[in-house]
């Protein structure tokens, strides 16, 4: 995302309700809650991929 596309999501953040922004929070939860559990999924070959796991960074 690029600066411009952030500039825009923030503007549209802005103009919505209170509960719109809740809905878009609760929403952001429960796809987090299904990235976590895929992420933590045995490997191909049925063993953990621990060794292999790096912190992500959504910031970027």
């Amino acid at each position: 995302m690029d600066l411009t596309d952030s500039l825009v999501l923030e503007e549209k953040l802005h103009n919505c309700t209170k509960e719109e922004l809740i809905a878009k929070v609760k929403e952001l939860q429960a796809h987090n809650v299904q990235l976590r559990s895929i992420i933590q999924k045995p490997g191909k070959h049925g063993g953990s991929n621990k060794s292999n796991k790096k912190e992500l960074d959504f910031l970027k």
